[in-house]
């Protein structure tokens, strides 16, 4: 999110992360913490028949998935924004979009998400590697594709050898390369 944030300031873009899970509970009219449960998450289907007794309140994988896709196009549609995550890349054509991966080794991860989040590397692991399985289940459960793969992406930059400000530079000049005609 870092670098997306550094790129939308410099093409002077619309910055999408958490904003999409706000943008998908407005589309939907229900409430954020509803689609919070299912952001970037994978559930069974047991959990999808338990979750649809619970009558107006209950919101499946499907039609979050349905919003979010909606969404996510209705923002590609009528401007030009960075989204990060919830599968964008998948939603939105190849064509029209520049699909990037940051990565970077699990120990930088691990002590960059102990510092920001103010916790123990023991936790942070914890929180790193189910954030990690929940978005590669996500992805394979709604688009039957591997985030890791990739073929799935224009770009992949390592963040634990690249800066965060380089990584955007990059990621600018082969949008400016690309799309600028």
């Amino acid at each position: 999110a870092a670098v997306g944030r550094l790129v939308a300031e410099s093409l002077h873009f619309d910055f999408f992360s958490r904003e999409l899970v706000e943008e998908v509970a407005k589309h939907a009219h229900m409430r954020k913490q509803i689609v919070e449960s299912l952001d970037e998450k994978t559930r069974n289907l047991m959990f999808e028949w338990v979750i649809q007794q619970f009558g107006n309140e209950s919101f499946t994988n499907t039609e979050y998935l349905r919003h979010l896709s909606h969404v996510v196009r209705t923002l590609s549609k009528y401007g030009r924004g960075v989204l990060v995550g919830r599968g964008a890349q998948f939603i939105l054509s190849p064509s029209s979009t520049l699909r990037i991966r940051t990565i970077a080794p699990l120990e930088i991860r691990i002590e960059r998400i102990a510092q920001r989040e103010k916790i123990s590397a023991s936790d942070a692991r914890a929180l790193v590697l189910k954030t990690d399985a929940d978005r590669e289940g996500f992805c394979q459960q709604h688009f039957n594709l591997d985030i890791t793969d990739s073929k799935n992406y224009d770009m992949v930059l390592n963040t634990g050898t690249i800066s965060e400000k380089e990584c955007a530079q990059m990621i600018v000049n082969q949008f400016q390369a690309r799309f600028s005609g």
